[in-house]
C-alpha cells in the first residue's frame, strides 16, 4: 500500500537469503522464440506470418487446417502456441479454466540503474495495483546485470493498443510512483 508516495509494503520473493524459493531469473520470450524458429528452420520447417488458424479438422491420418486467408494445409500434427486465447486450443475443444478476465498489465524489459539486489525478485503493493521487478538473464542475446522485467498491474487500461514508447513512458511514470524508488 502506498501512502503519501512512499511504499508501506515491499515484498521480496525468490530470495535465498530469506530462505524462500530460488530467485526467478527470466529468459526473454523473444530469445526463446528466436531459438525455436532457428531450430525449426534447421529441421526443414517454414513459418508463415499473418495467416491465422480459423478451423481445424482432425482425422486418423492427421489434421487439415483452414487459414484466415482461405487456404488449407495438411499436417500430421497441429501445435498451438498462441497463448491464453488460443484458437488451436479452442478448435481442439480443450478448456482453459485459468483464462484471464479483464486484467491488464504493462510489461517491459529494461536496463535499470538503482534497482534492488538481483538476489531475488521484488514486488510492491500499491493502492493502484501490484508491481513487480524480476531480474532477466539476458535480452537480445546480451547478458547484462541491469536488465529487469517490470510488470505493472494497470486495471482500466482495457484493450488500448500501446506502442513500445507509450509503454515505456507509462513504466517511467508508474514505477517510481508505485515503488518509491527514484
Amino acid at each position: 500500500v502506498n501512502v503519501g508516495g512512499q511504499p508501506m509494503s515491499t515484498l521480496r520473493f525468490g530470495d535465498p537469503g530469506l530462505r524462500t524459493a530460488a530467485p526467478a531469473l527470466l529468459a526473454s520470450q523473444a530469445l526463446v522464440e528466436e531459438a525455436l524458429r532457428r531450430r525449426f528452420g534447421a529441421l526443414g520447417g517454414t513459418i508463415e506470418w499473418g495467416a491465422g488458424v480459423v478451423g481445424a479438422d482432425q482425422d486418423p491420418d492427421g489434421v487439415t487446417v483452414t487459414l484466415s486467408d482461405g487456404r488449407t494445409i495438411r499436417g500430421a500434427w497441429l501445435v498451438g502456441c498462441d497463448g491464453a486465447h488460443s484458437t488451436v486450443r479452442k478448435q481442439a475443444g480443450i478448456a482453459f479454466p485459468g483464462e484471464p478476465v479483464a486484467d491488464t498489465w504493462l510489461l517491459a524489459d529494461v536496463h535499470a540503474e538503482g534497482m534492488p539486489q538481483r538476489a531475488g525478485s521484488h514486488g510492491w503493493l500499491h493502492a493502484d495495483g501490484l508491481m513487480g521487478a524480476l531480474p532477466m538473464a539476458e535480452v537480445a542475446g546480451h547478458a547484462d546485470d541491469r536488465i529487469w522485467r517490470i510488470m505493472i498491474y494497470t486495471p482500466g487500461l482495457g484493450e488500448e493498443d500501446l506502442d513500445d514508447e507509450q509503454i515505456l513512458d507509462r513504466v517511467r511514470t508508474l514505477f517510481p510512483e508505485r515503488s518509491g524508488l527514484r
